[in-house]
């Protein structure tokens, strides 16, 4: 049988009931060991690091049970067996050792041997890319030996294949490969009946379609998983259940829909505590704790977690601890345990130092500077975080580098050193930049590639639904006529199929455009990954008269419910829903609102508006009356200029500097208005006669020597001498 499809799939999961070395168990997807390993084969799904140990210290290899086997094939099933129990455990050295060793005592001449350990070898170098030598030539022998033999040439094995080559395809980029070759594997696996490989096939369709951000498509494709396996009572039924819903948990999570998130992830832990497992279950309760804190309700994450902290340590996964002790953490940071929160914080830097992972570590790091932000010792933050500055520049640029220029510019502005805090500022605004430019880049050619495989996905089916009806043809009319009614048909079906084509695809992209480029609760454009935001904004804006148009950044930060707690970044839509609400009242009908991140939103004003002063009380009401409404609370700023900032020389500050212009604008309000209970705002406007040659590269030193020669006026609801510029 030999799915070793099964072996990341059913069979990695081990189950007690595949334990023959009959035709039978090939047939059903499971590999084929020795019956003396029975024990240790049910322990792949519940305890592999138990079963790798029984394995490798296990006697009675030549005599297991009193039986007269052969020595060879004993070890053989043993060192197979063994190999799966470590790369369950993920200990990928340790089962490419036992690889190796079972290569050395197999007989070429047992096919199904032969065939097993070629693909094992290549799921686990698959894991491992510095392990991997001859994956495609591996998968070539698996190949040529289905040809070969009937024993192994069956929709089974043929599944295995094709799903192993998914998997090795899709880790080295070759993305269309892998889905013709994962597309392969579902149609084998429907033709073996096997009810578990139906249901892995699906799986593993779903987590392609995920990692291609058809969030979609692959909750449907896990959804069918989990609907399969319901009604089936195995291990692999309930692991496979429990990994189904917790991908869909994350997905609904993505979507911001909480409840099918909490509802999905406890049908996932329904299903974990039917097994033996204890890194599974300490796995799903810290997703479970996760969303909580995503949800905002940090108080209700931290049970579930402690619970997880248990499992892991029973489980001795490293990898889990500290992953939970960052979870809780984060937890206590919000509920007000400062010395909880320090000792969960610290220890999990200390354990992914342990693992030498630095991209984790920098996260804790980042918290913990925040959590002594809210303990109001900027001091310590500043040390936390230019340690943090250090291991970051160790990584590559991500979006965690900028956000520590951030935070030492608010630890700066804490502690009153404002010219450290400007300059720290001005780092995060150039590195925040780079990294949007690259993100930008890298979405763009990820959204070009996601069109190219819905494209691709659609006509592979088209095609497998068109050969499913030649056939039929095939079998009902003589050759002559089929011939004829082929040609006739193929004809008309390629005039169908590319009109039918271009139609889908023309509509799926304006339908993912539409998706990418509007907020779905504000229906506001969302302009942070465009190259030009306000450019962006102001293409789907139309100006009547020459009067300027103004332009306002309006900052939210720290936002908060009426008893004082914070609203997570998931909780957030509801917010901007409403305001959305407020801000579409007819008597701002003048006004065009985009998203620019989570807490900044960009808005046009048309030639009704006199100046950026009038504009900036216009919004800073349109909040105060949404925030008296529901209780509300937020530090709110909004920064205003008209477009173009130079009349004499319309052009000569691009819309990149203007946005700059604005964002400078705002953080010369920082310095009052950490301090102010009130929203404020603040009003730029160049004189008539101010020359372009005045601004050029350094647009920060620029305007605030421009203002303080009076070549730009500036109005604020704060003291003009408070403003740090």
């Amino acid at each position: 049988m030999t799915k070793l499809s099964c072996l990341y799939t059913s069979f990695i999961f081990g189950i007690a009931s595949c334990i023959s070395s009959t035709v039978q168990a090939y047939e059903t997807g499971r590999i084929n060991v020795d019956s003396s390993f029975q024990a240790q084969q049910s322990m792949l799904l519940s305890e592999p690091s138990r079963c790798l140990s029984e394995l490798e210290t296990k006697e009675p290899l030549s005599k297991a049970n009193g039986k007269l086997l052969v020595e060879s094939q004993l070890l053989l099933s043993a060192h197979k067996l063994a190999a799966l129990c470590a790369f369950n455990d993920r200990n990928y050295v340790s089962a490419m050792n036992h690889i190796n060793t079972a290569f050395k005592v197999l007989d070429p001449s047992r096919v199904q041997d032969h065939f097993e350990l070629l693909l094992i070898q290549v799921l686990v170098q698959v894991k491992v890319p510095e392990l991997a030598h001859n994956n495609e030539n591996n998968l070539n022998q698996a190949r040529q030996l289905i040809e070969k033999f009937s024993e192994v040439n069956t929709p089974s094995h043929n599944y295995q294949v094709e799903r192993i080559a998914g998997n090795f395809y899709h880790r080295n980029g070759r993305s269309s490969e892998a889905l013709q070759a994962l597309l392969k594997a579902k149609e084998y696996a429907y033709a073996s009946k096997d009810e578990l490989l139906n249901a892995w096939a699906e799986y593993r369709l779903a987590q392609f379609y995920l990692s291609d951000n058809q969030n979609q498509l692959a909750l449907t494709h896990f959804n069918a998983a989990a609907s399969i396996v319901e009604k089936l009572g195995s291990n692999t039924a309930y692991y496979l259940d429990a990994l189904s819903n917790r991908e869909m948990a994350l997905i609904y999570l993505s979507k911001q829909d909480f409840q099918k998130a909490l509802n999905k992830q406890n049908q996932a832990i329904v299903a974990t505590s039917k097994l033996p497992n204890p890194r599974l279950k300490a796995d799903m309760l810290s997703s479970l704790g996760k969303i909580y804190n995503l949800q905002g309700e940090y108080a209700s994450a931290v049970i579930p977690l402690m619970n997880a902290r248990d499992f892991a340590r029973k489980a001795k996964s490293l990898m889990l601890l500290s992953r939970i002790n960052m979870y809780l953490g984060e937890s206590y940071s919000n509920t007000g345990e400062y010395e909880l929160a320090l000792s969960h914080l610290q220890s999990a830097r200390q354990q992914y130092q342990k693992q030498k992972n630095p991209s984790l570590e920098l996260q804790v790091m980042l918290l913990l500077a925040r959590l002594q932000l809210q303990q109001n010792e900027p001091a310590l933050a500043v040390l936390q975080l230019q340690k943090a500055e250090q291991l970051a520049n160790t990584i590559g640029l991500t979006h965690r580098n900028a956000e520590v220029y951030r935070l030492l510019a608010l630890a700066y502005e804490m502690n009153d050193s404002f010219e450290n805090a400007l300059n720290e500022y001005k780092v995060f605004h150039e590195i925040d930049q780079q990294y949007q430019a690259l993100s930008r880049a890298e979405f763009a050619d990820d959204f070009k590639h996601h069109v190219q495989l819905m494209e691709q996905g659609q006509q592979l089916s088209e095609v497998t639904g068109l050969k499913a009806e030649l056939e039929l043809e095939l079998q009902n009319l003589s050759q002559i006529a089929v011939t004829a009614i082929s040609l006739l048909f193929l004809s008309v079906f390629a005039v169908l199929f590319l009109s039918y084509r271009n139609g889908f695809r023309s509509k799926r992209i304006a339908e993912l455009t539409m998706q990418l480029e509007v907020n779905p609760y504000t229906h506001w454009q969302e302009l942070l990954f465009h190259r030009d935001p306000l450019q962006q904004l102001r293409s789907h804006y139309l100006v009547t008269g020459s009067k300027p148009v103004f332009v306002a950044l309006i900052s939210v930060e720290d936002l908060r419910t009426a008893d004082g707690n914070p609203i997570s970044q998931h909780n957030a839509p509801l917010y901007f829903e409403r305001l959305a609400g407020k801000a579409g009242d007819q008597k701002n009908s003048s006004l065009v609102f985009g998203h620019l991140g989570l807490h900044h939103a960009l808005v046009l004003s048309d030639g009704q508006t006199t100046d950026g002063e009038s504009l900036s009380k216009n919004l800073l009401e349109i909040f105060e009356q949404l925030h008296s409404q529901y209780g509300y609370k937020a530090y709110l700023s909004v920064a205003a200029c008209p477009i173009p900032f130079l009349e004499k020389s319309p052009d000569a500050l691009n819309n990149q500097t203007i946005l700059q212009v604005l964002q400078l604008s705002l953080f010369a309000l920082k310095k009052p208005y950490r301090y102010a209970d009130k929203p404020n705002w603040i009003s730029l406007k160049a004189q008539p006669w101010t020359p372009a040659a005045f601004f050029g590269d350094a647009i920060a030193q620029d305007l605030s020597n421009a203002i303080d020669k009076g070549l730009v006026k500036v109005k604020s609801s704060v003291e003009l001498i408070d403003l740090a510029w």
